[in-house]
This record gives C-alpha cells, structure tokens and sequence, in this order.
C-alpha cells in the first residue's frame, strides 16, 4: 500500500469487476475505502469489499471476513487476494471482506500494532480502558459495515497473525462489556514470527502473566476452545530474516517462524490437557514447501480455509461451523 508508512490505500493494483458469467455470483464493485472514527488515536482506514452469492437474497446477513495485514501494510494485496479466491469458488453465501490498515505513522511499533496496545511498557502497565486497544477495532469495523453479524472470521499473516491470536485472547473480556460486539468465528493464524503463548509463567506480550484477564482460568478455557487454526510454511525457517524478532524470550521459542509455530501448538496442547478441555478448537495445518509469503499461503492455505466455509463443491476441506 505505497511505502509502508503512508495512512492512505492506493487501489491501483486492483482490476475492474467481471461480470458474473458463471453463475457464481459478483463483487458489487471495487473495494471501498472507509475510515472507522471510534478509536482516540484517530480515523483508521480500511477496506470493504461485499460479494453477492448467485441466489442470495439482498437482505441475508453475508459471512464476515476480516483481514489483517503483515508488516508491510500491504492492505490492498492480501484484500484483492481474497477477493479472487472467493471469485475462484462456487460460493453459496454472500460475503463482506473487511481489511484494515494499521500504518506505521499511527501504529509504529509493536505495542500499537501486533500486541493490540494492551501493554504500554513506557507509561507503566496494562491499558485498563479497552477502548484504546487496538483489538477493539475489529469488532467495531465488522459493526459498522454489517451491523447485523453476530460472528466473523479474521485471517492474519505473519505480523497480522501475531494480531489475530492475541485478539483470540482478549476477545472474551471485550465481549463481556460490550455485549453487541460479534464474536470471533473461527481465527486463521498463518506464519507469525513469535508468539503470545497460553502460558501463565511468562510476562506479556509472550505469555499471559500480569495481564488485565480478570478470571485467568474461565477466559483460557474460552480461548483454548475458540476455533483457530494455526498455519505454517514448512519452508519458513530463515533464521536470518531481519524481520525476525531475536530478543532472549522470542527466541526461546525457537530459532525461526516455524520452530515458534510448533511449540505454540504444543504449549496449546499442554493449557488443554491442564484445563481438562477435551473439545479444543485448534487445528495445526502444515503448508508444504513454503515459505514467509503471504501470496503462497493464501494461495494454498485460503483456498483451502476460509473459501471452504463457503464453497459448494464436494472437494472443499475444513469447512466452518455456521
């Protein structure tokens, strides 16, 4: 979306609507630009793109998908990426893709951006009003654009998927002081490069010590049991990448993204087996040969994940509970 620190969407990689020749309904139109006016750092910008399913009916509330953006703030790619795989797919739902950009100039650094500005280290602690946090954006977003959803979807990649399993955190407390807030449906989680792990014993943002969590066991329940599905690239193992966060704590992780993806999932395991949760929602999908590209996973990762929820055609895998 231009250089990295610019606010503003530059749509020029985005081609004309077809027509719907095949009867598996259209885009309404390009993407719209929006602005969300309710957090106190600013406007925040985003996306919207609505897809008419062929036989959908005008008033049917469409499934919501949110899409969350890596480092490099490239909103316009991850949208349009979407876009062609529900194009691509015989969808039975109408669907509203939602794509915010969190630009470096209002979100610049990790605290503002990928841990959701529920920790300020610098004024002293946890940020006890969530209306500031970051996280609050999304449900808002998905409010303001299908006032009628009761659940959504949200895909994060790298740094966006840092974003989207921490909001799968604290989605619970936000939800219980603001009761018309949608849900989380299920969370697609592809290739962070380190994590918040469900773990009591470590400090925020990498484990879940001193946070604002007021009932620490029932909301580790809920998000053990919150449909996630954690994806990586089995090829994403650049030790060298300076994108790659290198403190002491992340690296006790593992050495790369995909060493970090696996004891993610193991120290997942290990909360449910503690908690006696037998009905997890978690899912570890392993994407062959690649890499830390967003374009590779959502070519064979999406196709397979959020298009399936929608599609009609018997091939389809991991479909969504609706």
């Amino acid at each position: 979306a231009g250089s990295d620190s610019e606010a503003s969407i530059n749509h020029g990689g985005l081609e004309k609507e077809d027509p719907d020749h095949y009867g598996r309904g259209v885009f309404t139109g390009r993407p719209e630009e929006c602005a969300y006016e309710g957090l106190y750092r600013g406007p925040v910008k985003y996306l919207k793109s609505f897809f008419m399913a062929s036989g959908a009916h005008p008033d049917d509330v469409p499934a919501v998908f949110v899409v969350v953006h890596g480092f490099g703030c490239n909103v316009v790619g991850n949208h349009n990426t979407l876009r062609n795989v529900i194009k691509s797919k015989m969808v039975k739902s109408s669907v509203m893709i939602i794509s915010p950009l969190f630009d470096k100039e209002m979100f610049p650094g990790n605290e503002d951006f990928q841990s959701g500005n529920v920790y300020r280290r610098r004024e002293g602690g946890f940020v006890l009003d969530d209306s500031k946090w970051t996280f609050s954006v999304i449900p808002n977003m998905v409010k303001e654009c299908v006032p009628e959803a009761k659940t959504y979807v949200i895909y994060g990649h790298s740094a966006g998927g840092q974003f989207s399993h921490r909001l799968c955190y604290f989605e619970g407390m936000m939800s219980a002081g603001h009761p018309e807030y949608p849900r989380i449906e299920k969370a697609l989680i592809a290739n962070p490069g380190w994590y918040t792990m469900p773990d009591t014993s470590m400090y925020y943002p990498y484990g879940l010590d001193r946070t604002p969590l007021p009932d620490m066991k029932a909301l580790l329940e809920e998000f053990v049991r919150l449909p996630k599905v954690l994806l990586l690239g089995t090829s994403d193992t650049n030790t060298e990448d300076p994108d790659l966060r290198k403190t002491p704590e992340a690296n006790q992780q593992g050495p790369h993204r995909l060493a970090r993806g696996l004891m993610f999932a193991e120290k997942h395991k290990e909360m449910e087996a503690s908690l006696g949760v037998e009905d997890s929602g978690f899912q570890l999908v392993m994407v062959e040969g690649v890499g830390h590209s967003n374009a590779q996973m959502a070519a064979m990762a999406l196709d397979q994940t959020i298009a399936a929820s929608l599609c009609l055609s018997r091939s389809c895998t991991y479909p969504f509970t609706r």
